[in-house]
């Protein structure tokens, strides 16, 4: 299990042993192989980690739309303590849109190019119950809280005419039509500008504390994650390889993966024009279990022991990590703040 979590009896969610598939030609790829968190109610926790390790694999997996021939292949998802893996597509379908909820990196993906804003809102609202009337108004209000001018205005909008952060303030709203409990945000600012994402970031957490909601924030990004997330669990290979605090992860990690992930990140003091670093080598293919440390092959610590048998996610002080480098190897190191 995951280290500076809750108990399992007032967390909110609780994975354990999560495992996706992906058939391919030369066989069976492993996108998520036994991954394992806690989520408290009210607690924001980033999964962070490169590209293809797994983060949107798990964010799907969790409310079962990984599209075929992809697959969720094990693993338990407990919501209060109630495995709604176990009961199948209608366990899923009591939680989707209602007590969780979803958004997206790119919302003119999500958005119905076909139908004005204000429609797709009041029909979000309709599904749950509300009458025509009623539903719109409650777009109406949704779409002024989550900061766009002239709500009433913009409901008859087409997705097209509104700014990509318009567009991004919309999917937030119809994902808050539900009252959800946790939001599952996938690179929800990837696609935006600096300044627009600073916006949405600070709207995001806004609203996380003003409705106590439980966040999963997907990013491959170590500043978002550094400045919104109570917790972050970095992925690699699949698996999440080292978990703390985000204070205590950005100051003194434990990992290497983690370690050479912050040094390839811009110190804002530098000099301009400095060669930023960056990981050597490529992540493994993830077509076979794994039988040693799948980042052994890039780690500039690594030792025979790496090669020879894969490591435990090991639980010590309030945080984990999947290494057998010893502490103070990395600490010392490591940057501080």
């Amino acid at each position: 299990m995951s280290a500076g979590s809750a108990p399992a009896a007032s967390s909110l969610l609780e994975v354990q042993d999560l495992s996706v598939r992906f058939p391919g030609e030369a066989g069976e790829l492993r996108a998520v192989d036994g991954l394992s968190f806690r989520l408290a109610r009210g607690e924001v926790l980033g999964l962070v980690g490169e590209s293809g390790c797994g983060k949107s694999a798990a964010a799907l997996a969790l409310v079962d739309l990984v599209a075929p021939p992809g697959r969720r292949a094990g693993g338990r998802i407990l919501w209060e303590g109630v495995d709604v893996a176990a009961e199948g597509a209608r366990g899923f379908r009591a939680l989707r849109g209602r007590r969780i909820a979803m958004v997206f990196q790119d919302p003119m993906t999500s958005l119905n190019p076909y139908l004005r804003v204000g429609e797709q809102l009041a029909e979000a609202a309709r599904l749950r119950g509300a009458g025509r009337r009623a539903a719109r108004a409650r777009a109406e209000e949704l779409l002024e809280r989550v900061g766009i001018g002239d709500a009433a205005r913009q409901l008859r909008a087409w997705p097209h005419e509104l700014s990509g952060g318009q567009r991004q303030r919309a999917m937030l709203a119809m994902a808050l039509l539900g009252e959800p409990e946790l939001l599952v945000a996938d690179e929800p600012t990837t696609a935006l500008d600096v300044t627009t994402q600073a916006r949405i970031l600070a709207l995001l957490r806004e609203l996380q504390r003003e409705r106590g909601l439980a966040v999963l924030f997907i990013t491959h990004d170590l500043a978002v994650a550094a400045g919104l997330c109570d917790r972050v669990a970095v992925m690699y290979a699949g698996r999440i390889v080292e978990e703390a605090s985000a204070a205590a992860l950005f100051t003194r990690p434990l990992h290497p993966y983690t370690e050479a992930l912050l040094a390839c990140s811009p110190p804002m003091d530098g000099p301009r024009g400095a060669r930023l670093r960056s990981i050597e080598g490529l992540p493994p293919r993830l077509l076979a279990a794994a039988r040693a440390c799948t980042f052994a092959p890039r780690c500039p610590r690594a030792r025979p022991a790496c090669h020879e048998g894969e490591p435990l996610l090991e639980e010590r002080g309030g945080r984990s990590r999947r290494c057998i480098a010893p502490e103070a190897e990395l600490a010392e190191a490591a940057p501080r703040g």
